[in-house]
């Protein structure tokens, strides 16, 4: 564990098998509920790769894959902190000597990301059960923020962005992705709330992330990052 330099003073976290976790004031370790981490996470990448991707987001996973492996080629012996780790696949785009933190609220897909990001010869990792409106680290500590089909999910996006825009340095880079309504050409249920690439860029926008999407077509899904200018 070597993430004492970033946290926030007085930030409370139990370290249990490679995890770092969130407790209360009574040493309780804080849980939360997750649509797709829970005893089915080890199903998790088959359902992503075998109905999500085709059949909710009419998206080719292969693409997807490609497309962040040459936008985070260049990404060499940088602070890194994705937002919604799941099973990690992130560990498959970015290069080893990356500094990496994941968090997530799943600690069943953090410990498959774990096993992830140790095949792909990452050293310096760490994986927190952990609330994204509330980040435990101190201002300006990564310079990269992913967060890849999270956003959807998050019940104060505006809340999170203030945090991310809070964590990156000046003119750190935040990479995402999300599905959007105007993207969607079938009848397919995807969960969380969908906002279209509009409200989204507004959203981004004030809290000072210059927003710019990334053009390329991938079924519902729309591809963007921003800079960061506090």
């Amino acid at each position: 564990m070597e993430a004492q330099g970033i946290l926030k003073p007085k930030t409370k976290l139990e370290f249990i098998n490679n995890i770092l976790y969130e407790i209360d004031s009574n040493r309780k370790i804080l849980k939360y509920k997750s649509w797709a981490g829970g005893y089915f996470a080890f199903l998790y990448d088959r359902i992503m790769k075998k109905s999500v991707f085709p059949k909710k987001f009419d998206a080719d996973i292969t693409l997807h894959d490609n497309l962040w492996r040459q936008e985070l080629k260049d990404f060499q012996y940088k602070n890194i902190l994705e937002i919604g780790t799941g099973s990690g696949a992130a560990a498959n785009w970015l290069d080893s000597s990356n500094e990496y933190h994941g968090l997530d609220i799943s600690p069943r897909l953090l410990k498959i990301a774990v096993k992830k990001f140790r095949r792909s010869g990452f050293r310096k990792c760490n994986y927190y059960v952990s609330n994204s409106e509330n980040l435990v680290f101190y201002d300006n500590s990564f310079d990269l923020c992913l967060c890849m089909l999270t956003m959807n999910f998050l019940a104060n996006p505006d809340k999170v962005l203030k945090e991310i825009s809070r964590v990156l340095k000046e003119e750190g880079l935040f990479y995402g992705c999300v599905p959007i309504p105007e993207k969607i050409h079938h009848n397919a249920k995807i969960n969380g709330t969908l906002l279209t690439e509009k409200r989204l860029k507004e959203k981004f926008q004030e809290q000072a992330l210059k927003w710019q999407s990334i053009p390329i077509e991938n079924g519902a899904l729309l591809y963007f990052k921003a800079v960061n200018f506090k």
